[in-house]
């Protein structure tokens, strides 16, 4: 290769998708496909400056904990929003929880049940 060393071909497609070229299938001869990218035309290299790389997403995201200590946090910026299902109650807490609420309504009118799926206190 002259211009560009890669080994295999889905390292190509995949720095192509990063590119954001896009994939032409030829109906007519299967198997065979083009890319194509409107910054990379023949006879207008002027263009392909203008290409941007994607950024790709992290799998760990680094954050502050609790203590001010850096940590990284596994699966990236969702997983810091996914709520935690060890913490939740279990299906028998629940049934107690709803049995004392039907048994003792509180008095400002929110239920003792939406503190506990929200985490109101």
């Amino acid at each position: 290769p002259k211009y560009y060393r890669i080994s295999s071909l889905s390292s190509l497609q995949r720095q192509l998708n990063l590119y954001n070229f896009k994939r032409i299938t030829d109906v007519a001869n299967r198997g065979s496909s083009s890319y194509y990218h409107g910054q990379f035309l023949r006879g207008k290299p002027e263009l392909a400056k203008d290409l941007k790389r994607t950024k790709t997403k992290r799998s760990y995201v680094h954050t502050i904990g609790a203590d001010g200590v850096p940590m990284c946090v596994p699966g990236g910026v969702a997983a810091l929003n996914e709520p935690n299902f060890y913490n939740m109650p279990t299906l028998n807490e629940i049934s107690t929880l709803e049995e004392q609420q039907r048994r003792s309504p509180t008095s400002c009118g929110t239920s003792m049940m939406s503190s506990v799926y929200f985490g109101h206190q």
